[in-house]
């Protein structure tokens, strides 16, 4: 179901060079990175594109497991548990994972508070020396199907979308506590900055479905 509504989107898909895990080329490149999902636009995230090499955390909560249905559709490989408090091994095995694959964490798991960053993705960022790269990510027209804590958006037939990733935050490593929450303030800011980004464009496209002759402009 997911794919055919995601065949009907018109995606615009906005990203630093080699930056993108749907572009084929990223895949060659030594870099890897550590995306920054909220998880209310985790299908948005997963459906974006044909990724080429991403590696999802998902948690054992039961939005998790929805998640990892999604993700398993869209041919997403995942870890289950948590970066946060008992995600020891999940967090280990990441720091494995990484050494080869990009990562998708939704650092606003498993319970919240929604959009609203944990130290967890700061942390990994730091042992494993993956930039994180902070994105966003919106649709024209969408349902916000409630879960446990918050929503998933999933995108309505023949919507458009947006999907934004901003320039990669290089996370020094073994962060000591304080210096860990000042690079999560600066992702958190990343993230709601991209995300206004986002809304404003797609405010755009709205006004202008409604009024083609009146075209407003955007910062972003």
């Amino acid at each position: 179901m997911f794919k055919l509504l995601f065949a009907t989107m018109d995606k615009t898909v906005k990203t630093p060079p080699n930056v993108s895990p749907y572009d084929a080329n990223h895949e060659t490149n030594s870099q890897r990175y550590i995306y920054s999902v909220w998880h209310d636009l985790a299908i948005l995230a997963a459906f974006g594109g044909r990724h080429t090499n991403t590696v999802a955390l998902t948690s054992q909560h039961r939005d998790g497991s929805f998640v990892e249905c999604t993700l398993r559709a869209a041919r997403v490989p995942t870890v289950r548990g948590s970066t946060g408090r008992g995600g020891g091994k999940a967090a280990r095995k990441l720091l494995n994972v990484a050494r080869t694959s990009d990562i998708i964490i939704t650092p606003d798991g498993p319970r919240g508070p929604r959009r609203e960053l944990s130290k967890g993705i700061i942390y990994v960022a730091s042992r494993s020396g993956n930039p994180i790269v902070p994105t966003a990510f919106g649709c024209s027209n969408a349902w916000e199907i409630q879960g446990s804590w918050t929503t998933q958006v999933i995108p309505k037939p023949f919507s458009k979308g947006i999907f934004m990733a901003g320039k990669p935050i290089e996370v020094p490593a073994g962060l000591e506590r304080d210096d860990i929450e000042l690079y999560r303030v600066r992702v958190q800011q990343a993230m709601e900055s991209l995300q206004v980004c986002v809304d404003e464009a797609l405010s755009v496209t709205n006004v202008e479905l409604q009024d083609s002759g009146s075209p407003v402009a955007t910062r972003c």
